[in-house]
């Protein structure tokens, strides 16, 4: 049985609302609004419904508010597909696969807000579980992007079974979650230690007094650099042997590193403000869904002879 048109809207409409609060998330983290519930979760300074008195009570409320409307979302896609395509689908078993990284993503945020790891916070533990959250972030966006790219009854498709091609496929995602995981630090240490000017953040950076998060600042730019150009390159040398639509999506992705690469250029000559922090995000995550999309259109099987086609 082939997923329904109103299955796939959902799925496609689940993918689209991660993005949205994940970008809350980080206008939570930008803001230094995750204390703003105080230490209390799930209810918001002790109550389940709050009149924010500030606005940064607000935004954590807002946040928190849309995360449970993700996770109602997560369960009705799932019931949606079991009733219409049975427990052992590939789309329902990729959409419990997808919730279960949704209740995790759920978990390491109220992990932040019970552990004081929000605000001024610049313990180990946070630099730890900053990325890691952004690691699970970026999984269970892959996770909905398989949901809705199945649901919409695209070609099945096997990066395991795509020999060479799979796996510098597999490389190229790599080098894109590297790239976030130290972003996100980096977002961290510009949200603690805001500069005055470029040149007295690069002073602080080198300072041997300055604190390890600021020391590791400079790393994202030389990463995020040389891992784009990588990716460029991956998708250059891949492109022999690649359908007409599948380059398109090779192209797509190109052109939005170059944003990202203008968008970042900003970020830093304006001393990050909040609005372009979010936004550097949200192209962060556009470029993962591209990516995702791009290596499933590229190990697509062909239905003829269920081989995958691989550049010789």
């Amino acid at each position: 049985m082939n997923p329904s048109r109103a299955l796939s809207r959902t799925a496609w409409s689940m993918l689209t609302a991660v993005v949205v609060v994940v970008s809350s998330g980080a206008l939570v983290r930008a803001t230094n609004s995750g204390a703003g519930c105080g230490e209390s979760w799930p209810r918001c300074d002790q109550q389940l419904f709050p009149i924010p008195d500030s606005i940064e009570q607000l935004i954590e409320f807002t946040h928190r508010m849309l995360t449970s409307g993700l996770v109602i979302g997560g369960i009705a896609l799932i019931v949606l597909s079991y009733m219409q395509l049975g427990k052992s689908h590939p789309v329902t078993r990729a959409a419990v696969i997808a919730f279960g990284f949704l209740l995790f993503e759920s978990v390491l945020g109220a992990a932040l807000v019970l552990f004081g790891w929000v605000e001024q916070d610049a313990s180990i533990g946070r630099l730890v579980a900053v990325p890691i959250h952004l690691m699970n972030t970026f999984a269970l966006i892959a996770a909905y992007a398989l949901v809705a790219w199945r649901a919409a009854g695209r070609a099945d498709f096997s990066i395991s079974n795509a020999g060479h091609r799979g796996r510098v496929l597999v490389v190229g995602a790599g080098i894109l979650v590297l790239i976030a995981a130290i972003g996100s630090l980096n977002a961290l240490a510009d949200t603690l230690f805001p500069a005055e000017s470029i040149a007295s953040a690069i002073t602080e950076e080198f300072g041997s007094t300055a604190p390890i998060l600021l020391k590791i600042r400079v790393l994202h730019p030389i990463v995020a650099i040389g891992g784009s150009i990588g990716i460029v390159f991956i998708i250059r040398y891949l492109d022999v042997g690649m359908s007409r639509s599948t380059r398109k999506r090779g192209w797509m992705i190109m052109g939005i590193i170059g944003l990202q690469f203008v968008v970042g250029l900003a970020n830093i000559a304006l001393l990050t403000p909040v609005e372009i922090q979010v936004f550097h995000l949200v192209i962060a995550d556009l470029l993962w869904i591209a990516y995702l999309f791009y290596m499933f259109a590229a190990t697509t099987r062909r239905v003829a002879d269920n081989v995958i086609e691989v550049p010789v």
